[in-house]
Protein backbone atom coordinates (compact mmCIF):
# COMPACT_ATOMS: atom_id res chain seq x y z
CA UNK A 1 0.00 0.00 0.00
CA UNK A 2 3.25 2.53 0.51
CA UNK A 3 3.50 2.60 -3.27
CA UNK A 4 -0.17 3.41 -3.77
CA UNK A 5 -0.78 6.40 -1.39
CA UNK A 6 1.31 9.47 0.15
CA UNK A 7 -1.07 9.38 2.60
CA UNK A 8 -1.12 7.00 6.03
CA UNK A 9 -0.81 3.71 4.66
CA UNK A 10 -2.10 0.79 5.92
CA UNK A 11 -5.42 -1.06 5.28
CA UNK A 12 -8.25 -0.34 7.55
CA UNK A 13 -11.44 -2.38 5.99
CA UNK A 14 -11.92 -4.98 3.12
CA UNK A 15 -15.06 -6.14 1.54
CA UNK A 16 -14.73 -8.71 -1.22
CA UNK A 17 -17.78 -8.72 -3.76
CA UNK A 18 -18.50 -11.89 -5.26
CA UNK A 19 -20.58 -11.37 -7.77
CA UNK A 20 -17.63 -9.04 -9.64
CA UNK A 21 -14.64 -10.90 -7.81
CA UNK A 22 -13.37 -7.36 -6.89
CA UNK A 23 -11.89 -6.72 -3.09
CA UNK A 24 -12.37 -3.19 -2.08
CA UNK A 25 -9.52 -1.97 -0.06
CA UNK A 26 -10.49 0.85 3.11
CA UNK A 27 -6.73 2.63 3.66
CA UNK A 28 -6.03 4.61 7.15
CA UNK A 29 -5.98 7.73 4.69
CA UNK A 30 -9.52 6.82 3.91
CA UNK A 31 -8.39 6.33 0.22
CA UNK A 32 -10.69 3.46 -1.30
CA UNK A 33 -9.22 0.77 -3.61
CA UNK A 34 -10.77 -1.41 -6.11
CA UNK A 35 -8.63 -4.91 -6.81
CA UNK A 36 -9.49 -7.29 -9.14
CA UNK A 37 -8.77 -11.18 -8.42
CA UNK A 38 -7.44 -11.50 -12.00
CA UNK A 39 -6.40 -8.19 -12.31
CA UNK A 40 -2.46 -7.70 -12.74
CA UNK A 41 -3.23 -4.08 -12.78
CA UNK A 42 -2.23 -1.15 -10.34
CA UNK A 43 -5.87 -1.13 -7.83
CA UNK A 44 -8.02 1.45 -9.05
CA UNK A 45 -8.59 4.68 -6.80
CA UNK A 46 -11.96 5.68 -5.94
CA UNK A 47 -12.03 8.09 -3.08
CA UNK A 48 -9.08 10.28 -2.33
CA UNK A 49 -9.26 10.88 2.02
CA UNK A 50 -10.41 13.40 3.84
CA UNK A 51 -7.19 14.74 5.71
CA UNK A 52 -8.04 17.08 7.96
CA UNK A 53 -10.34 15.40 10.91
CA UNK A 54 -11.90 12.20 10.69
CA UNK A 55 -14.17 10.49 8.52
CA UNK A 56 -17.79 10.66 9.67
CA UNK A 57 -19.39 8.52 7.32
CA UNK A 58 -20.19 6.84 4.43
CA UNK A 59 -23.23 5.66 2.93
CA UNK A 60 -23.24 2.93 -0.29
CA UNK A 61 -26.33 2.53 -2.51
CA UNK A 62 -27.45 -1.22 -2.62
CA UNK A 63 -28.57 -0.94 -6.21
CA UNK A 64 -25.79 1.32 -7.69
CA UNK A 65 -22.01 1.95 -8.09
CA UNK A 66 -22.04 4.86 -6.13
CA UNK A 67 -21.24 5.87 -2.23
CA UNK A 68 -20.62 9.20 -0.45
CA UNK A 69 -18.54 9.89 2.65
CA UNK A 70 -18.32 13.00 5.14
CA UNK A 71 -16.03 13.92 7.00
CA UNK A 72 -14.20 16.61 9.76
CA UNK A 73 -12.54 18.59 7.10
CA UNK A 74 -15.94 19.28 6.16
CA UNK A 75 -16.27 17.80 2.45
CA UNK A 76 -19.00 15.63 1.01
Amino acid sequence: MKTLTNALPGIRALDWNEETKCLLIGTRGCEIYEVGADSEDMPKQFMWGHYNGEVWGCAVNPKDQTFVSCGGDKTL
